[in-house]
């Protein structure tokens, strides 16, 4: 960089008489290739530009004006990342393999302006440019994690992440020096190629494994390797970059020429103002892409692993993928289950990082079972899908894979399910067998009731599968659930292996909490919609607002069912809301208050077994009519959300909503037949 600016420097200052300026206003545009300085930061991207020059000096030997220009770079990898790690190296007995993940989706990017001296100058035909600009760049890059997995002969692997960074969304104050020759295609058309250094520095976020650098693995330094817990540090970083670009520019205005005195050059005669060029207008940022769908994503142990006393699961990790919340916070719930799916221990903690040790939630080692665990993220109500593990003592390689679920239709209300998957099978303690009390197939619902199925083809009862070889069994079941049904769970058991004391029992879990919906053809011709909603805070309360609208369908209806499907706020400022503090704030529509077509009769749908639960708070309502009912049907929903901190009001602590409903309306009196529509509302407390 310092080379640039000496050229620079020099051209300002040495008399060229041999050389002749450029006198006229300049537009460029341009392409080619940006490199990194260093890989292991960046890709090399393709990046465009766009340049304007206007030349307000000119001495005989050169030119001088002011230069301002935009850029865009992008970097799609693709299944490679733009970080380059290396694992750890590794003693002969032990062989690795290195996982990345990074969403290659949304790459690299990078775009900034830049404004500075611009001098030209002219040698025979060809035309010299020396730039040096500062401006801001605004850099994007991929969220980036490094798994190494260890193995020791035929031994257990060890899975752990040994590097990851967060998405980067920075920008930062950038110099770019510039070096451009041309040469004139005709009076007003240049063609030019530019070389171009640009460095910034930018503040990442990582998280690297406590373990040094250059440490060999082997076998005394395998346990540090394993014990080993993640750091997280903030850093600059430099970013530098160099592109090679071709372009046109292309000369603007007119050269008026004024007489020539004896002894001194013609000079630039050419107005300085520019007037209202569009060039210097602000950019439009109307068209910004939109948020990720934001989700918790179950990283380690991964889903049916099978543990030992020996070498027992060290910890649970996931990733929030998408945007990210201020200081966020994680409620974890790790539970032993039968094999029934029902609970027979829970182990709860916090944490404000995306792992937590287990031995630190259960504050010793696990006994032998099956264990379910799930993260959900506290103020948003975001939840994990279950994941389950296994602890035993002996070998077992049980998994469940290739699961599909298929709505077949509706019978009454009922939604009807056929769910097919690959029961893979292998151990050397024996062959898996359904004989035993409590052995099977077992399915259940978001709560643990057991739910009835039948077995159909291509098997219609349970196979036994021979544990010398790895074999595969295909299964599919058809079940029938009812509207309160969210999310199916899936159990296979398999008897004790060993006779003796000691649990050798294989079983496998599987939570489908993502169901398919079940659309009929009279569904495509049955239209619905909630208008003239308004939506107000209900009897004044900041933590409850009233949905007053009509709901309108083309076609008579019997019954009506609504349900909170989900929500989501923001606070301005954040501290000034304490988020769901009770549960009637967690999106529960309420009573009294909540009328469906002027009547308060309705089936709240809550959790009556429980003690502890309030008959007047569920997630979903029903009405039924006493005939038809046709054209407006008032609806009055009052729904629960999180509000303002006590001693706060609307005026201090802004809140903005989104409420989605889950509208399902049966239009057959006699089948109980219905259709399903969804309706979002977007509002503020204001």
């Amino acid at each position: 960089m310092k080379q640039y600016v000496y050229l620079i420097c020099i051209l300002f200052i040495l008399p060229l008489p041999g050389l002749f300026g450029q006198g006229l206003p300049s537009l460029g545009v341009g392409g080619g290739f940006q490199f990194p300085a260093k890989k292991e930061h960046l890709s090399n991207a393709y990046g465009t530009q766009l340049n304007f020059y206007y030349p307000f000096f000119k001495k005989g030997n050169f030119s001088l004006g002011p230069a301002i220009g935009g850029d865009y770079a992008f970097a799609h990898d693709g299944s490679t990342s733009s970080i380059a790690k290396t694992g750890f190296a590794l003693h002969p007995e032990f062989s690795s393999t290195l996982f990345e993940r990074s969403n290659g989706s949304s790459g690299q990017r990078n775009y900034g302006w830049r404004v500075g001296p611009q001098v030209d100058i002219l040698a025979g035909r060809f035309l010299f440019s020396g730039i040096l600009q500062a401006g801001q760049s605004y850099w994007s890059q991929a969220d980036y994690s490094l798994e190494q997995e260890i193995a020791r002969g035929a031994g257990e692997p060890v899975r752990k992440m040994i590097y990851a960074r967060e998405e980067v969304k920075s920008s930062s104050w950038m110099v770019s020096p510039r070096l451009r020759i041309a040469y004139p295609l005709s009076n007003r058309i240049h063609l030019w190629t530019e070389g171009s250094l640009m460095t910034s520095n930018m503040q990442v976020k990582e998280l690297a494994i406590n373990f040094p650098d250059g440490t060999v693995i082997d076998g005394e330094t395998i346990g540090t390797f394993i014990e080993a817990k993640s750091v997280e540090r903030e850093a600059k970083e430099n970013w530098n970059t160099s592109a090679v670009q071709l372009g046109l520019s292309f000369q603007l205005g007119k050269a008026k020429r004024s007489k020539p005195t004896k002894g001194v050059s013609p000079m630039y005669t050419g107005s300085a103002k520019t007037g209202d060029n569009p060039l210097f207008g602000k950019k439009s940022l109307s068209d910004k892409k939109p948020d990720e769908q934001r989700f918790i994503k179950p990283i380690l142990p991964k889903n049916n692993t099978r543990f030992s006393q020996e070498k027992p699961a060290k910890e649970l990790r996931w990733q929030l993928l998408g945007s990210k919340i201020p200081t966020p916070k994680y409620v974890v719930e790790l539970q032993r289950v039968d094999a029934k799916g029902r609970p027979q221990q829970s182990y709860h903690a916090t944490s404000e990082t995306l792992s937590i040790p287990i031995e630190q939630m259960t504050k010793g080692t696990l006994p032998d079972g099956t264990y379910r665990w799930q993260v959900k993220e506290v103020g948003t109500g975001l939840v994990s899908t279950p994941q389950f593990f296994s602890v035993g003592s002996c070998q077992i390689q049980f998994e469940i894979k290739n699961d599909t679920i298929t709505c077949l239709g509706y019978e009454g209300e009922n939604r009807k399910y056929r769910i097919c998957f690959d029961s893979e099978y292998q151990s050397s303690s024996g062959d898996l067998t359904y004989t035993q009390p409590g052995s099977g197939l077992n399915l259940f619902d978001q709560n643990y009731n057991p739910l009835s199925y039948t077995l159909v083809a291509p098997n219609t009862t349970l196979q036994t599968q021979v544990g010398s070889t790895l074999s595969s069994v295909q299964y599919c079941v058809e079940v029938l659930v009812p509207p309160s049904v969210t999310s199916i769970g899936l159990g296979l058991q398999g008897d004790d292996l060993d006779p003796s004391p000691i649990l050798c029992q294989p079983g496998v879990a599987l939570a489908l909490d993502s169901l398919p919906e079940c659309i009929c053809k009279e569904c495509d011709e049955l239209t619905m919609d909630m208008q003239n909603m308004q939506i107000s805070p209900y009897n004044g309360q900041g933590n409850q607002f009233q949905f007053a609208g009509d709901l309108v369908a083309n076609q008579p209806l019997y019954a009506v069912e609504v349900q909170v499907l989900s929500f989501d706020y923001t606070a301005q400022p954040t501290p000034c809301s304490p988020g769901v503090s009770v549960l009637e704030e967690s999106g529960m529509i309420l009573r009294p208050g909540t009328t469906i077509n002027s009547s308060s009769a309705l089936q709240f749908m809550n959790s009556t077994a429980n003690p502890n639960a309030n008959g007047n708070a569920a997630k979903v309502v029903k009405y039924q009519g006493n005939g038809a009912m046709t054209g407006n049907i008032p609806l009055n929903i009052v729904v629960g959300l999180p509000g303002p901190l006590a001693g706060f009001d609307a005026s201090c602590c802004r809140l903005n909503y989104e409420v989605c409903f889950r509208v399902v309306v049966y239009y057959d009196e006699n089948s109980c037949k219905s259709c399903v529509f969804t309706k979002c509302f977007q509002f503020d407390n204001q």
